[in-house]
């Protein structure tokens, strides 16, 4: 039997490409303000359907389109992340004015007593 032999540098230039491809987008996103746009109409829906729900009609309308089509988990990170950065809005959306009374307008009066 023949034994192959690689070299060290060879697996060296490898990795490295396959390392820098595999960070090539981290931090950043592949949706635009239009997806953007999409994903929060249908997830900011008053009658709150399952995040599982949105991505499929969101997926549909960017087919519709003509617009590239995200993975379900881009979707779902892009979801998440406005969840956690616009709490308030999020809740008053999807969950209505008496669920934001009870969990975003105490927040807020926390907040402005301590500048008061």
């Amino acid at each position: 039997m023949r034994e192959t032999i690689i070299e060290p540098r060879a697996m060296t230039r490898f990795g490295n490409a396959v390392d820098e491809a595999a960070g090539a987008h981290r931090g950043r996103t592949l949706l635009t303000e239009r997806h953007q746009h999409i994903i929060l109409w249908h997830v900011l829906n008053p009658n709150a359907p399952a995040i599982s729900q949105c991505v499929r009609e969101v997926q549909r309308k960017f087919q519709a389109e003509g617009l590239f089509v995200p993975s379900d988990p881009t979707i779902r990170r892009f979801a998440k992340a406005y969840m956690t950065e616009c709490f308030d809005s999020w809740t008053a959306f999807r969950e209505g004015e008496k669920a934001w009374n009870d969990r975003c307008s105490i927040m807020e009066e926390r907040d402005a007593r301590n500048y008061h």
